[in-house]
């Protein structure tokens, strides 16, 4: 008798307490993402050596394709590189800030300020101490982590570590033919969105080819290199229990809501691992997901603090105090919908302020001089009102794009872009209606 489960089973996905059960099992195996060594560039000391020390007690537990660590290899440098670039640039950032809002308070159209001239100078001073504290700071904090984190000219510390732990613990190379086979299946396989990596075809499929060691390799099927290398592994070890640990989980790797909400991993890719090797329990999981199921069954703790620190490297700042991940798309929908509100709102209550203008201008219609700038602020604000709506259309066509593009490079350029525009212009708005309120 064939029941439905057993014939459906890459519908049914694992609950809590059997997850957690394979977190126990020691012979679950964990297969880590290229994502996860490079963000061990990105993270505090304190955090890269408990996650270090957490990796070693389960040694024999973990292993990485060897196309994880051939990807890792050829942007480890990028990486180091790219968090250096990050961090120089905070206090530049501040310094520029700075400059920005003494200056918006020495232009100030109120003309407090100017009648007092041991203010401005008491100003200037203030602007001084400022400056020279954010250069204290970079020269106390920044450059010192800067001269820490640069592996690039001294002993990298991290792939020291990567050395020991992954001996004896990473696939086999491939040949060129396996390679051109998968090239073909995979060219197939995206036809019919069967992932991995078919939301990566349009951005990599304009890379250019590499080789490495004789081989050439094709960047859009990457994924699917990674995939092929785990089927096989899983198959020829008779693997029962395997989770995949990836910090950018997308759509043709875990199977995503029309809410965006995550449910492991797609069905196709639970049926090709069990029906390829007899794998029972295949599971995808965030890197949040790992770090929280393994301190409940490991004897090295790792603080929330840190764990949300791991979580971050994943993730870009767009606004002072707001990081997201470009790679969740439910981040992304969210701030969509939170600017769209926002800039509602504005358009209503400029609209609301234009009405109330029009009836001023009404009563006072015998003031010559009160008119005439009554009038010169409704310009103002019937400008500000155009300025919202093409932005209400800009927001509205990133939300009908949305399911089709999001995971593209242009899509999250274009959505950066939007937020920073939105945001300053909600703000100064807003700044400026408060001021005239007043």
């Amino acid at each position: 008798m064939t029941y439905m489960k057993e014939e459906f089973s890459g519908f049914y996905g694992l609950e809590e307490e059997e997850v957690e059960n394979l977190y126990r099992n020691k012979e679950t195996v964990f297969i880590f993402d290229t994502n996860i060594l490079l963000n061990l560039y990105r993270c505090e000391k304190k955090t890269r050596d408990t996650f270090i020390s957490i990796w070693k007690s389960m040694k024999e537990q973990v292993w990485v394709p060897y196309h994880v660590i051939l990807e890792y290899q050829r942007n480890r440098i990028q990486s180091i590189e790219d968090n250096v670039n990050d961090l120089d640039s905070i206090p530049k950032e501040l310094e520029l800030k700075t400059i920005e809002i003494f200056n918006n308070l020495k232009n100030s159209k109120s003309s407090t300020i100017s009648r007092y001239s041991e203010l401005n100078k008491e100003i200037e001073k203030l602007e001084e101490k400022v400056i020279a504290a954010v250069k204290l700071f970079k020269t106390n904090q920044i450059e010192k982590i800067i001269d820490f984190i640069d592996l690039i000219n001294k002993k990298d510390v991290v792939r020291e570590s990567l050395d020991g732990l992954l001996s004896n613990r990473i696939g086999k190379a491939p040949s060129q033919d396996e390679i051109d086979n998968i090239n073909n299946k995979g060219k197939q396989r995206y036809k019919i969105k069967t992932g991995p990596g078919f939301s990566d075809e349009k951005e990599k499929s304009k890379l250019e080819n590499y080789n490495f060691n004789g081989i050439e390799y094709t960047p859009m099927f990457g994924d699917l290199y990674i995939w092929q290398e785990i089927l096989d592994y899983v198959k020829n070890n008779q693997l029962k229990n395997v989770i995949w640990v990836s910090n950018d989980l997308k759509k043709d790797f875990i199977y995503i809501t029309n809410r965006n909400k995550k449910r492991g991993a797609r069905e196709d890719l639970r049926t090709e691992m069990k029906i390829n090797s007899g794998c029972q329990n295949f599971t995808a999981h965030s890197i949040k997901s790992f770090l929280h199921h393994i301190n409940k069954v490991s004897t090295i703790k790792m603080s929330e603090k840190a764990i949300s620190e791991l979580i971050q490297t994943g993730r870009v700042s767009i606004s002072d105090s707001y990081f997201i991940s470009l790679n969740e798309p439910y981040e992304i929908a969210g701030v969509l919908t939170r600017q769209f509100k926002g800039l509602s709102r504005l358009a209503h209550k400029l609209k609301s302020m234009i009405v109330d203008l029009n009836e001023k201008i009404k009563t006072h219609g015998n003031d010559g001089d009160y008119i005439m700038h009554l009038s010169m602020e409704s310009a103002e604000i019937e400008q500000n009102i155009s300025d919202v709506n093409k932005l209400l259309l800009k927001v509205v066509s990133l939300q009908s794009r949305f399911n089709e593009s999001y995971e593209s490079d242009s899509f999250k350029k274009e959505f950066l872009e939007f937020f920073k525009e939105s945001s300053y212009y909600i703000k100064t708005a807003y700044n400026n209606d408060s001021q005239a309120s007043i």
